[in-house]
């Protein structure tokens, strides 16, 4: 009874601790790196789905998101992204793009744009990205920014304009796919459904039960096995039917 008293107790604990991290997330600054497709996952990488392309139109911007994972079949993943201003609007462009919660996102995630063998479903494109970001944090967030250059020192536009697109953009992963939100900004924000990372099954089971422990001081559940037992983010707020039947596999008798 004891020990179940402590797991109980060191679970809120994580949930508060993970909660009170996110309200001081930074995000920090990550070069995008060019890379041949070929290159990436050691020249083994094959799509796991056909594309996805998401309309982010608002107001006057006009755009789309293709969006494609690629795995190894090793355990290493591949997410590709394509942004399109299909607007006709010339003050409607692109500066950014963030996807989130991008499930395992740190300080040292690789992420770039495609300059050769780009897959079928995407074109060549038109900008690449000035810079990265990722808040490992807040969401987690990865971020593409396409900004206004600065002549001065030699720094070109980035930004999308209508008729553009983005080069083919790349994060890796250790995690399989599934479907996160991506957001386009243009002054405004423009939310869509994209491919990324999601976590485990037995790491949502440890968050959805935590979060319902905040919520109840009485609990049916009982012990984890150890692998259950991984700090990660909190991505995703399950209802309490959903993290039962998510977690009955997981729990101990």
């Amino acid at each position: 009874m004891k020990k179940r008293k402590l797991m109980i107790i060191c679970g809120v604990v994580a949930v508060v601790l993970q909660i009170t991290a996110i309200c001081h997330a930074v995000p920090v600054f990550v070069d995008t790196v060019a890379a041949d497709f070929d290159s990436l996952l050691g020249g083994l990488a094959y799509a796991l789905d056909d594309e996805m392309i998401s309309d982010f139109s608002g107001g006057n911007l006009l755009a789309t998101i293709i969006s494609q994972s690629f795995t190894d079949g090793a355990g290493s993943f591949l997410y590709l992204y394509q942004l399109k201003n299909t607007g006709t609007v010339d003050t409607e462009v692109i500066t950014r793009f963030t996807a989130s919660p991008y499930a395992s996102a740190g300080n040292s995630i690789s992420l770039g744009y495609l300059t050769a063998n780009i897959p079928t479903a995407f074109t060549a494109g038109d900008q690449a990205p000035l810079y990265g970001d990722v808040d490992a944090l807040s969401g987690p967030t990865v971020g593409f920014n396409f900004s206004v250059g600065i002549p001065y020192y030699g720094i070109p536009d980035s930004y999308i304009v209508p008729g553009e697109s983005s080069l083919v953009l790349y994060v890796q992963s250790n995690l399989g796919p599934g479907i996160i939100v991506g957001n386009i900004t243009n002054g405004g924000v423009h939310t869509g459904e994209v491919y990324g990372p999601v976590p485990e099954p037995a790491t949502i089971c440890l968050l959805g039960i935590g979060g319902l422990l905040l919520r109840r001081r009485k609990s049916a559940f009982t012990l984890f096995p150890n692998h259950c037992l991984r700090a990660t983010p909190i991505v995703m707020v399950l209802s309490q039917r959903e993290t039962m039947e998510r977690c009955r596999p997981f729990l101990v008798k």
